[in-house]
């Protein structure tokens, strides 16, 4: 696994975490099909719809940023 990848990893389960700290009554939303693709990647694993993928973690990194 590559260090990309691993650092890629700790960050979206460190936003989720603070996420989930938030609010835990929320629906968990995209947060489920980008950890879930972030996993298979980090694995070398090729993800079953990768524009899914990147939608939903083009969606959460926007939240995260305040837009």
């Amino acid at each position: 696994m590559s260090k990309y990848f691993k650092k890629t990893a700790i960050a979206f389960i460190a936003v989720f975490l603070f996420a989930l700290n938030a609010s835990a009554k929320e629906d968990l939303g995209d947060w489920p099909k980008a950890l879930y693709g972030q996993a298979l990647l980090a694995e070398g694993s090729p993800l079953p719809n990768p524009a899914e993928y990147v939608a939903a973690a083009t969606r959460l990194l926007g939240q995260a940023a305040g837009k």
